[in-house]
């Protein structure tokens, strides 16, 4: 009788090159589990505590207050609301940051050891998000084409997303300037009870990150936990009659228009477009930007 050591060297020997049996995948990541408990505990036990419940001995200094790994909710991914975040959306906030919190860039740590703490990260989690297949990541938006690059098309963007701005209720929590002092802003939770006020989009940035995809991200899909919600489906009821609409077309325009407010607060194109007047923008030029689409099919 060949003894399990024995059988165990046979397989290995017998397996193609590169490949692994599942015994040594599982020592494998355990491995990387455990260099990653000593890389967290150096680099982010400070905050997120050792048990990864938010409550490290900085926490009780700090707004927003870290994030709170037991949850399983993480603001800023590549996944629909309610879905574990896949491994790259956690590398992209570990190597990132979050701009305006306390969250800094581990730019300068090894890949290695960003990859290591991720799967320790994980551990936290309750098993049923644990035991959630991969991510099924939000459909891409593809940018359109001149619209961030020709000052013309911008600003025919940026005109609409005024409206759609007031249309679609940002005002409410953000405020008629988009500086975060909507009617509904004060009071504002998140998940975990924490306050949770609305971005100032006037700001050179917002938390997911610096950049007009991260604008357009945020408006679609929302943000897990907190009460940004997602605007990718709002309109999903007119979508066959409207390509354009099918299409997210409004969610660029409402991204042109966000940027706008934050060029506008750095001294460019200012007064191009009228601030959102408290008693609303007129209906006359409501109908005239969007009117086509709340209109019923019969009447068209």
């Amino acid at each position: 009788m060949i003894s399990f050591s024995v059988g165990l060297l046979l397989m290995v020997v017998a397996l193609p090159s590169g490949a692994q049996v599942p015994f040594q995948e599982s020592i494998k990541k355990q491995e990387l589990i455990e260099s990653g408990k000593r890389a967290y505990v150096n680099r982010c036990s400070g905050c997120h505590g050792l048990q990864g419940d938010g409550a490290g001995p900085g926490s009780t200094m700090l707004e927003p207050k870290p994030r709170d790994f037991t949850k399983g909710i993480y603001k800023f991914k590549s996944a629909a609301l309610g879905k574990m975040p896949s491994n790259e959306d956690l590398f992209k906030i570990i190597n990132q940051g979050i701009p305006g919190s306390s969250m800094p860039s581990f730019r300068l740590v090894s890949e290695g050891e960003k990859r290591a703490i991720i799967e320790y990260i994980k551990t936290f989690a309750p098993e049923v998000w644990k035991a959630q297949s991969a991510s099924a990541h939000i459909p891409h938006l593809p940018m359109p084409e001149g619209v961030f690059t020709e000052k013309a098309k911008f600003m025919s963007y940026a005109k609409v997303g005024r409206v759609w701005f007031q249309e679609l209720g940002c005002t409410t929590c953000h405020g008629n300037k988009g500086d975060g002092n909507g009617m509904a802003a004060k009071g504002l939770v998140d998940m975990w009870g924490n306050p949770a006020p609305p971005a100032n989009l006037r700001k050179p940035y917002i938390k997911r990150g610096y950049n007009v995809e991260d604008i357009a991200y945020s408006i679609y899909q929302g943000v897990d936990g907190t009460p940004m919600p997602a605007h990718g489906t709002v309109l999903q009821y007119i979508e066959e009659r409207f390509p354009e609409i099918k299409a997210k077309r409004y969610i660029w325009e409402l991204a042109a228009y966000v940027l706008y407010l934050r060029g506008e607060e750095a001294g460019m194109n200012v007064g191009e477009l009228a601030p959102i007047p408290e008693t609303r923008i007129p209906r006359p030029e409501v109908d005239a930007a969007v009117g086509r689409y709340f209109k019923p099919a019969e009447s068209e």
